[in-house]
């Protein structure tokens, strides 16, 4: 993973011009860097507040302070574990642990992650229809994403099990079944996952801001807002491919 990662910056680095790279990191306009943490703190907290409506609707409650402090320790992982998800395993871990239902803090973490998604790739195919000259194979992409997270958003909250793994009665077919009820429950709650949804975009605009935010503290120029959507959207798609670290060079 570290290799792949390393190979593919070192491939962007040799097609980009090094001195004026350099040159535009030591002319930072450090003036920036606030609103730049700002932004991406408020980002964390959107996210940590659409977790925490998830798993409020299964009767459970954990303090806010308490899953924020969950989804950092989740985003520090993610530049060690494959691909820009893998902190959500850590995630899993540590609020199962702490409600001692590690079904109900799967569910929540998939669910989450599944609604990101879509809201993702939809940003992303909105914005393709404002943005200039939009790229073919991004459009197909966050097309063929969005209808792949609509497909497992719809297989979670119907509660799907294999009726293959549902008679089983292993340990494994009781931990799935487990985790199927579990986010099945959310379909009870439509007004909670539209609250989600709304908050996934907020998020995904935040995060789009925050690269917008970092390119005029670096003295460049900044792109349209739809352009900028579009490549957000489809670079964060590329970075939940587990072929490297947090997406790297990806």
């Amino acid at each position: 993973k570290i290799a792949i990662s390393a190979s593919l910056m070192a491939v962007l680095i040799t097609f980009a011009d090094l001195e004026k790279i350099i040159s535009s990191l030591q002319n930072f306009n450090l003036k920036w860097l606030p609103l730049i943490f700002l932004l991406i703190t408020i980002s964390v907290m959107v996210s940590t507040l659409k977790w925490r409506i998830l798993i409020k609707t299964q009767n459970v409650s954990i303090r806010f302070l308490t899953l924020f402090k969950h989804y950092i320790i989740g985003l520090f992982f993610n530049n060690f574990l494959p691909s820009s998800i893998g902190g959500d395993s850590v995630r899993i871990y540590l609020t199962g642990k702490k409600t001692n239902n590690y079904s109900l803090a799967a569910s929540s973490v998939v669910v989450e992650r599944i609604l990101a998604t879509v809201t993702l790739a939809l940003l992303g195919i909105i914005s393709a229809i404002f943005a200039h000259n939009p790229s073919r194979y991004a459009v197909f992409l966050l097309s063929c994403l969005f209808i792949i997270g609509l497909i497992l958003a719809g297989v979670m909250l119907a509660g799907w099990v294999p009726r293959s793994i549902r008679n089983r009665g292993g340990r494994l077919s009781k931990v799935w079944v487990s985790f199927s009820t579990s986010a099945g429950g959310l379909r009870q709650h439509p007004r909670a996952l539209v609250i989600c949804l709304v908050e996934s975009f907020v998020f995904q605009i935040i995060v789009s801001l925050v690269i917008g935010a970092i390119m005029i503290g670096l003295n460049q120029p900044v792109i349209p807002l739809a352009d900028l959507f579009l490549v957000t959207s489809a670079a964060s798609v590329l970075a939940m491919t587990p072929i490297g670290l947090n997406g790297y060079g990806v």
